[in-house]
């Protein structure tokens, strides 16, 4: 994960993941919440004064093992805890017409990833 930031102030968060074919989604769940949780109002509930990050512009991609047009529940949690969007894409990633390869964006427009 590379945090870009500025003078001191964040300005944008890229991180780059592979997942192992076969990982309980409860573990990558778990991997996503450590990773990102200072991005996210969640991180509140462990102390109302913990600093975050919820504008700050992120990208998330890689090979995540997990179609994600066949579990769109598996990716309710990366929408709803840190307010990532899955970029649309037409075309599968694999030989196996699946879509394991994706891209996560939060404030970013999709088209300029185009």
């Amino acid at each position: 994960m590379a945090d870009i930031t500025i003078n001191g102030q964040s300005r944008c968060t890229q991180s780059s993941v592979y997942i192992h074919q076969g990982v309980d989604a409860s573990h990558l769940k778990m991997f996503l919440f450590r990773a990102l949780i200072k991005y996210s109002e969640t991180s509140l509930l462990i102390d109302e004064e913990f600093h975050i990050d919820k504008d700050v512009p992120i990208i998330v991609m890689g090979d995540v093992n997990v179609d994600a047009k066949r579990n769109e529940k598996a990716f309710g949690f990366i929408k709803k805890h840190f307010d990532l969007n899955m970029v649309p894409t037409n075309y599968p990633s694999t030989l196996g017409n699946s879509y394991i390869d994706s891209t996560f964006t939060r404030d970013i427009s999709p088209k300029l990833l185009n």
